[in-house]
């Protein structure tokens, strides 16, 4: 009695429910193409902070190469005011500077491009797919004829479904086959059924 009560309580919340929602026909290529961009951010990213890490070291190791202590450090540096070739030193390295940092971003603007390239030219080409979509739907068809003349018995619907696919799809190798079963299934001239 219980039993019959849970059994009813399930089918009527499956009725509710209705049936369960579908997966995307591209779930696969918007997966693929999520990593791909997660993994050009991660290049991108590890990229610049490579780049910003030797553009911040590279002071350090010249002012240690100098006999100096960068700013913080246990020994005090001595003031020393800048002569002017210093000066001009310090100038030319800024503007060296500033010109890498240009140059990785540019580099990184390539990289992306260039991988958002390569994932469009991955995608499949429209024109291919249709025709393979297409020739799937005329199979289909000649399934449905198959199944209607061999498992049911029904010639009449059969024959329908092979002629539908013949109709529309007059060039696939599917339609060639359903003439064929159309022929099989007509009685040859000359004899009467």
């Amino acid at each position: 009695m219980a039993t019959d009560r849970w059994h009813d309580l399930l089918q009527q919340a499956d009725d509710d429910d209705g049936p369960p929602p579908t997966l995307p026909a591209d779930l696969a290529a918007r997966a693929v193409r999520r990593l791909a961009a997660r993994r050009r951010r991660i290049i991108v990213l590890t990229s610049a902070a490579a780049a910003l890490l030797v553009v911040a070291v590279l002071p350090l190791v010249r002012l240690a190469g100098r006999g100096l202590t960068p700013p913080g450090s246990a020994r005090p540096t001595p003031q020393i005011a800048p002569r002017g070739a210093d000066l001009s030193e310090l100038t030319a390295e800024a503007d060296s500077r500033r010109n890498v940092a240009r140059h990785m971003t540019v580099l990184c603007r390539q990289t992306e491009r260039m991988a958002a390239l390569q994932a469009e030219i991955a995608q499949p080409d429209p024109v291919e797919r249709a025709r393979v979509e297409m020739d799937q739907t005329a199979l289909v068809l000649v399934r449905q004829g198959d199944h209607l003349q061999r498992d049911l018995g029904l010639g009449a619907p059969a024959a329908d479904s092979y002629r539908q696919a013949i109709r529309l799809f007059p060039d696939s190798s599917w339609a060639a086959e359903a003439r064929e079963k159309l022929a099989e299934m007509s009685p040859p001239k000359g004899e009467s059924s």
